[in-house]
């Protein structure tokens, strides 16, 4: 069978625009499935009025989990006070923890971006009672 050259672009044509509209490739080529978040989306710390300093870092006490987007993520601090361990983590579902050096701060902000250039941010507080 002898297909002209017109209707053999015309398949072509047709096959890519059938395959372009279908998404394809992984999450990260078309997007993700879920909503990007980060759990929980805010913290908050106060230790008592007579302390010499704000809450510090205590075995992991301030941990956050990555519930969609596309991965890797890059975790951001506002404040110094605050440092994120690791700084960057892979897929879903991965955790992350806070170190805090025991500054106080009212709030700091943590931004973490996905791979799509989402951006999700958390809320930690770090004061005195009473401040």
């Amino acid at each position: 069978m002898n297909i002209s050259t017109p209707l053999k672009t015309a398949i072509v044509a047709a096959a890519v625009a059938l395959l372009a509209s279908c998404g394809g490739g992984d999450d990260a080529e078309a997007g993700s499935p879920m909503e990007f978040a980060v759990q929980p989306d805010t913290r908050d710390i106060t230790v008592p009025a007579g302390s010499t300093t704000c809450g510090v870092d205590d075995s992991g006490l301030l941990k956050f989990t990555i519930v969609g987007g596309a991965g890797p993520y890059k975790i951001k601090s506002t404040n110094a006070g605050m440092i994120p361990v690791p700084d960057v983590v892979a897929k879903p579902g991965d955790q992350f923890s806070i170190e805090l050096t025991g500054t106080c701060f009212d709030p700091a902000l943590l931004t973490i971006h996905d791979a799509l250039n989402h951006v999700v941010t958390v809320t930690v507080t770090n004061k005195k009672e009473g401040a």
